[in-house]
């Protein structure tokens, strides 16, 4: 292998090595005739939202919960499941901590 190519693929080896992926968004979900038990995994230190639909493709999500993930793993029970014959789940990743207000603050 000549000098300069082997400058390159070290190089390159170098770049990528160097390089951060981020960890996809993923959102596990396990219901044995109890209460939805979710696990969310995604990049730690990011904030994430999970959010609830009986009805998908109604455009109608209802918030869950808002997360800052502190390990790239976070679990939830969806104590409110119990009452529903189904449930769909969506979990996103923000920009940005979202603005929430409390209205019995």
């Amino acid at each position: 292998m000549s000098l300069l190519l082997r400058f390159i693929v070290t190089a390159v080896l170098i770049l990528a090595a160097g390089s951060v992926f981020a960890q996809p968004t993923r959102l596990d979900i396990k219901r044995n005739g109890g209460a939805a038990r979710l696990l969310l995994s995604g990049e730690a230190g990011q904030e994430y939202t999970i959010e609830g639909t009986s009805v998908p493709g109604s455009g109608s999500w209802e918030f869950l919960l808002g997360t800052p993930l502190t390990n790239v793993t976070q679990p939830w029970i969806d104590a409110q499941s119990v009452l529903m014959p189904q449930r769909f789940y969506r979990a996103i990743k923000l920009d940005a901590p979202p603005a929430r207000s409390a209205p019995n603050f």
